[in-house]
């Protein structure tokens, strides 16, 4: 049976919505079968994929330069051009910042993703389809989740939490945005969340966060909640403990807090679709359950969620689960970067999280970690790896990378047919360094968290790592203080 659609819907909102959930629908039925397709015959979808790339950019500029014509198949490709890191594209990227076509890619791109660490010059990736990207993993992840959660209604609204980033563009005009802007001028799409287009739009994360949960706790029948990482949902709640009593009255009453930080516009259209019309039934409910705590408080204020969707890097989920989500299913769904999509989780209840490779979106490589510090490592191809291995993701994109070194390092855990199934494990080059020790951070984050488990009562939240200024070297000599100082 359809749960009912969220309050206050006019025609035309509900009519999009549908049509939405009909063509999400529709792509699902046909583009699963072809990714889990993939997973059986690997080596067919990678000769396939890089063959079109090749072909479709032999005459661009990179083309001529590195032959790509005379790459003929996988074994000449593989031998012909040599592993790459961020540094070899740059120039190449900076032309086609300035407007000149058919530099990496034939096609020009319709946007540039940025990326920096804590030093270095940022880093700027060419995206020829980024929307067209989103809508695969969109069609996918429906299809997945229409299997495992039968019971979502087609008109269930969606919790996303989002902050707008700030958008500029190159000398030629093209945008240079995150990798997962949502366009709130897309109708189409904004029809499937609760918070109205303009909510999209907010810079700030206080206000971005506050306005998102205002519409959505109007809503009792969501059946989806998502957000980038699932972090970001559990901040979300964090700020919500704090600001409960404010929310719901602005329930209540129809009203937006006049002390939160908004544009004027931005304010005006949230209010305009607020239409000063309060809900004190649903502001009772709420408020009953929040005075209780937030123990599970998820399920109490939204009982219709079938599922939370975020990224889960570090096994947050399991935390959440037991503070605020509790028997809730939280699907970590993809792994992707600035370079683009790279991984899907297709087991969506599922607690050990796993993931295959794209072959519809890129070629892929492996390199053994035990070579990751060669010059010029070997590389295996996706059928050969071992399980209980450990290697690094080299990718080759449509959007103009050509074995191109992610960083990224997975753990084989099995095989899906003839696919590696892999977790994410970390990524490489990211050393703690203050004192030449050069000590891996995904060992650090291991060695801290042991640590903590053995203390009654405490847990890790988050984390930061910098070299501390109040020791003093001076008096105490650099060796003495060759250690981490923790603050907590």
């Amino acid at each position: 049976m359809m749960l009912k659609t969220s309050p206050d819907q006019s025609i035309k909102k509900l009519l999009l919505h549908f049509v939405f959930s009909v063509a999400s629908s529709h792509k699902a039925r046909s583009l699963l079968p072809k990714f889990r397709e993939t997973l059986k015959r690997p080596g067919y979808y990678q000769e396939r994929i890089l063959l079109g790339i090749l072909r479709d950019n032999k005459d661009t500029a990179y083309g001529k330069d590195y032959g790509l014509v005379s790459m003929r198949n996988i074994k000449d490709f593989r031998s012909k051009h040599p592993l790459t890191k961020y540094d070899h594209y740059r120039p190449y990227v900076q032309r086609m910042m300035d407007g000149e076509g058919s530099v990496l890619t034939a096609v020009r791109p319709k946007s540039f993703t940025r990326t920096s660490g804590t030093t270095g010059q940022p880093k700027y990736f060419p995206i020829v389809d980024r929307q067209g990207i989103l809508m695969d993993i969109s069609a996918v992840v429906t299809g997945l989740l229409q299997e495992a959660f039968p019971v979502l209604g087609p008109l269930q609204k969606r919790l996303q939490y989002y902050v707008h980033p700030v958008i500029s563009r190159s000398k030629a005009g093209v945008p240079i945005e995150s990798a997962l802007t949502i366009p709130a001028d897309n109708a189409l799409l904004m029809s499937i969340f609760n918070t109205p287009p303009a909510g999209f739009t907010i810079l700030t994360a206080y206000e971005a966060t506050y306005i998102h949960l205002l519409f959505a706790l109007r809503d009792k029948s969501i059946g989806i909640i998502a957000s980038n990482f699932v972090t970001f949902f559990e901040t979300m709640l964090v700020q919500l403990g704090n600001c409960w009593q404010d929310i719901v009255e602005d329930i209540e009453h129809g009203t937006i807090l006049s002390s939160l930080n908004l544009d004027a516009g931005i304010r005006e259209q949230l209010s305009r679709e607020l239409e000063g019309k309060g809900d004190p039934i649903r502001a009772e409910e709420l408020r009953k359950e929040f005075k209780k705590g937030f123990e599970h408080i998820v399920p109490r204020v939204w009982p219709h969620v079938k599922v939370i969707m975020g990224v889960d890097p570090q096994d947050t989920r399991f935390r959440l689960a037991r503070k605020y989500t509790g028997d809730i299913p939280i699907y970590s769904y993809v792994i992707g970067a600035s370079e683009g999509f790279i991984a899907m989780n297709m087991w969506p209840l599922e607690k050990r999280l796993g993931y295959v490779p794209s072959f519809l979106h890129n070629f892929y490589e492996f390199i053994p970690i035990a070579e990751l510090d060669e010059e010029e490592p070997a590389t295996l191809l996706p059928q050969e790896l071992q399980v209980g291995e450990s290697y690094e993701i080299v990718i080759t994109s449509k959007s103009g990378l050509y074995r191109y070194r992610m960083g990224d390092v997975i753990n084989v855990t099995r095989f899906e047919q003839a696919t590696p199934v892999f977790e994410f494990g970390y990524r490489n080059g990211q050393m703690l360094n203050l004192f030449f020790e050069k000590i891996d951070q995904k060992v650090f984050y291991y060695s801290l968290k042991t640590a903590i488990d053995q203390w009654i009562e405490v847990e890790l939240t988050n984390y930061a790592v910098a070299e501390s200024t109040l020791i003093d070297t001076a008096t105490h000599g650099m060796l003495e203080c060759s250690q981490y100082v923790f603050i907590i």
